[in-house]
């Protein structure tokens, strides 16, 4: 990781979330096609997406990268969002996921699904995760790239490690890995 920018680690959580997200996007479409879903599925990608996005990644933007980000000063002059949009998003993204899961807590069957409500929250957090996935690795990241020496890129990817260390029972990427291919397989058969 030594020689990693804090980005490149960043990114990499990146293709996680993108492959959970692609498991939700596939639970959308089966339901908004009528075809039949283990709920079972829908919980498990939303606990991960959970875990590993909103407890995990998120805490490593959060509390490392946007902090330094802050100190320096505001990115809008740069015509960029400012870190307090970013949060924002990761509050709003959050939010789904709450709905989702509180909708799917008590699903035993699939008939019980409010499929509406999880249709809508499922396509919002799609939508915004997308959108704010792109907008960081194609203009924040960059920028970030640029403004950080490689002193305080150190600095941060030392603050990432310590993250994963203490966080090791959730973001473990093999763990991550293992439990996507069983959802996607699940969702082929």
């Amino acid at each position: 990781m030594r020689h990693q920018k804090p980005t490149d680690v960043l990114k990499a959580d990146h293709k996680t979330i993108k492959d959970i997200i692609n498991i939700l996007n596939t639970c959308a479409i089966m339901i908004k096609e009528r075809k039949k879903i283990d709920p079972g599925i829908l919980k498990e990608a939303v606990s991960l997406v959970n875990n590993f996005t909103h407890r995990y990644h998120r805490r490593k933007e959060e509390s490392v990268l946007f902090k330094i980000m802050a100190r320096k000063g505001s990115l809008t002059g740069l015509g960029l969002n400012n870190v307090a949009t970013m949060i924002n998003e990761h509050d709003e993204g959050a939010v789904y996921v709450r709905k989702l899961a509180a909708l799917l807590k008590d699903s035993v069957n699939y008939k019980v699904f409010h499929k509406r409500t999880v249709l809508k929250n499922l396509h919002g957090y799609i939508s915004l995760l997308s959108s704010h996935l792109m907008y960081e690795e194609n203009v924040l990241y960059p920028v970030i790239n640029k403004m950080l020496n490689r002193q305080e890129q150190q600095n941060v990817l030392k603050s990432f490690e310590a993250i994963e260390e203490e966080m090791a029972n959730i973001g473990d990427a093999d763990r991550y890995k293992n439990a996507i291919k069983n959802l996607e397989r699940r969702l082929r058969d």
